[in-house]
């Protein structure tokens, strides 16, 4: 059985199908399309198991236009439903790096130097290359890594519940 919506039930059951359902949007080089959603699961989840099945990646060189303004959007979702989690100011921006930081890192004072150099290139990632024609491919990959690495690390178990 499926969700239930305004007393609907979204059945699957070739003898019980409704017309109730979920759908996301998706977008390829085509144009846009309809997908039937899994119903047990939050745009949250989704998101997140999104990113971290493209952070897997090796490299992004099969990344089509779509995905490239695509994942950075989804990237900055979730930083900021993550940061939502950690701190009273989740904007996942330039001004708010200090909240970022505590997020990820989980102490301000305790940043490393790479995570120094890391989170303003994520920032930019989600917050410019997202908005812009510039393309950068494997930034946004890289990107993806590190913020799935970072918050594996600062909470191993909300990662594991998101990617499960």
């Amino acid at each position: 059985m499926g969700a239930n919506v305004n007393g609907k039930i979204d059945c699957d059951k070739e003898d019980k199908k409704t017309p109730y359902r979920f759908y996301e949007i998706k977008k390829n080089e085509n144009g846009s399309y309809l997908v039937k959603t899994k119903t047990n699961e939050t745009p949250y989840k989704h998101d997140f198991k999104e990113i971290y099945e493209f952070s897997k990646k090796v490299n992004a060189n099969d990344l089509t236009e779509c995905e490239i303004y695509h994942y950075p959007n989804i990237m900055r979702k979730i930083l900021e439903q993550f940061m939502a989690f950690k701190v009273s100011n989740s904007s996942p921006t330039s001004d708010n790096i200090n909240n970022v930081k505590i997020a990820l890192c989980e102490n301000v004072n305790q940043v490393s130097t790479n995570d120094n150099i890391q989170i303003p290139i994520l920032l930019d990632v989600c917050n410019i290359l997202s908005h812009k024609s510039a393309r950068n491919p494997e930034q946004i990959l890289k990107s993806a890594q590190f913020l799935m690495r970072k918050i594996e690390k600062v909470d191993i178990n909300h990662f594991s519940n998101m990617i499960n």
